[in-house]
């Protein structure tokens, strides 16, 4: 399984399927998303290196 369908399924998972009671839950569901792209998944259109990890190879 490669990442887009992984990713694809977080976010079908975490943003639509998982209904945030309020907007603290929605907060966190998003909060945690973010971190997981920013942080975690490596990105195609960076050599497959999180956009945290290319900005520190790059600076």
């Amino acid at each position: 399984m490669n990442f887009r369908v992984i990713t694809q399924m977080f976010i079908e998972v975490q943003m639509f399927i998982e209904v945030p009671s309020d907007g603290l839950e929605l907060y966190r569901i998003s909060k945690e998303f973010i971190e997981y792209y920013n942080n975690k998944r490596p990105h195609e259109s960076l050599d497959y290196i999180s956009p945290t990890n290319y900005y520190k190879i790059a600076a």
